[in-house]
């Protein structure tokens, strides 16, 4: 997986994510909303308990700090612009599943 920052200003900044087919993206987060637009490729987006096929053109807006992951199906591109101190993070399984059981 490739991730690129193309932009950062005062409001907001643009990264842009290229991963190959067969790639995967582990349960993450990022600390601010996420507008995602698909360039190339497909994937196969896991948030709030459903599948979501993504495809070029696609545009979605992931909320703050939800949980997803993606599987790779095709050599894949996306521009996601977020807010200029926002941080991608990964989810850790253990915790996660604790709170999915409360």
């Amino acid at each position: 997986m490739k991730m690129d920052q193309l932009y950062q200003g005062d409001q907001y900044k643009v990264l842009k994510v290229k991963v190959p087919a067969g790639g995967r993206m582990p349960r993450h987060y990022a600390t601010s909303d996420a507008f995602v637009l698909v360039v190339r490729g497909t994937a196969e987006l896991e948030f709030n308990n459903s599948k979501l096929i993504l495809q070029p053109g696609m545009e979605f807006l992931i909320p703050c700090r939800k949980p997803h992951a993606l599987r790779i199906t095709s050599e894949f591109e996306a521009y996601i612009v977020l807010g200029p101190a926002a941080e991608i993070e990964m989810v850790n399984a253990l915790a996660d599943r604790t709170q999915a059981v409360s």
